[in-house]
Parts: C-alpha cells; structure tokens; sequence
C-alpha cells in the first residue's frame, strides 16, 4: 500500500515544481496534504500491527539528540507555517547530545506528540523541552506542550486508548485513526519509559 502513495506524493511533489495557476496549486495542496495524513495513518496501523503481534525489536545505537531535533523541525515546520504557529525548543545548553538509545523510536514518538500538539491548536506556540532526568541519571524527560485546547482531567485518563479520539467534534477535520498516542505509549514503555 506504501508504495502506491509513495508514487502518488512524488509525482504531487514533482507537479508543484511546474508552472500552475492559482486554482490548480490550491489542488495540489489538498493533494499533499491529504496523502500525508493518509500515510500518516497508514504507518499507524502498520506499526500498530507490529507492536500487537509482538515484533518490536530494541538495538540501542549511540545518537545524536540535536540530529532528532533538527529532523523534527524540518518535519513539522511547513505545518506550523501553514497555521501560523510558532515552534520552540527549549533545552539548557550544557545538556549532553550524544546519548545512546533508540533514535528512530524517539523520533516517531515526539513527531507524533507535536504532529497531536498542531492538529489541535488554532494559534500561538508548540514547544519541544528536553532536559536531563536529575532522579534517574542518564535518563531524559522530553516534553511537547502547546497553546491548543487542552484535554479535560477526566478524558486524561483514555487519550492512550487505542482507536480513541477525545475531541470528536474538533478531530474530524484533522483525520486520524485514534492510534497515535496508543503507539507512543507502547513505545515508550518497551523503551523504560513512562509517557503521561
């Protein structure tokens, strides 16, 4: 199924290279943006399979952390222009860079936190925190906070629920299959970690 939308986003982002009109650009954006919200749920589900059927696998690597967070921002940056919002990272400058762990988990982790932290806030600011875990040396608390709508106490308690969407009425306009946090969580846990 990849491979097919793979081909179709391609062959969207080719077409934008060439010379349209107004109309046909406005298109052609719907085009982008819809087929990654597509693949965004595709990979969901995929990994959501993988992480059910037991097939996960570890093989902490040494990582760079300003690498993650320079990938993030070139993720989640043509969004947050497109909403006009303003994306920070907040960390303290001594904090160690090169860590060992599971690079590509943590990534999808937070792009899918801040991916959450966009979709569901009108205006003002999303913001990555990291900073050493000063109860558990070695350890790092990375945080995603925004200025969106919050989640009630009471809905706190399911947003890790699979196939569960708290805001129903505001999530339809921005599509997704309820999964996203549900795979952050396992992840999170597999790797040590507590997500909250």
């Amino acid at each position: 199924i990849r491979t097919p939308l793979n081909i179709i986003l391609g062959m969207a982002n080719l077409l934008a290279d060439t010379r349209l009109n107004k109309t046909q650009t406005q298109y052609l954006n719907s085009l982008r943006i819809t087929g990654r919200q597509l693949m965004e749920i595709l990979n969901n589900v995929l990994e959501f399979s993988r992480i059910d059927a037991g097939k996960l696998t570890f093989e902490p690597e040494p990582f760079s952390l300003e690498k993650i967070i320079n990938q993030l921002e070139a993720s989640i940056m043509p969004l947050c222009i497109q909403k006009k919002l303003h994306y920070t990272v907040d960390h303290d400058p001594l904090l160690v860079m090169e860590r060992i762990g599971e690079p590509l988990k943590i990534y999808q982790i937070l792009l899918n936190l801040i991916n959450n932290a966009v979709k569901f806030t009108a205006s003002g600011t999303i913001t990555l925190g990291l900073e050493d875990d000063h109860h558990t040396p070695g350890n790092l608390i990375l945080s995603v906070s925004d200025t969106g709508m919050g989640i009630s106490k009471e809905h706190q308690q399911i947003i890790f629920d699979r196939f569960t969407q708290v805001h129903d009425l505001f999530a339809r306009p921005h599509s997704g299959t309820g999964l996203g946090l549900a795979i952050c969580q396992k992840l999170t846990t597999a790797m040590g970690g507590d997500l909250q």
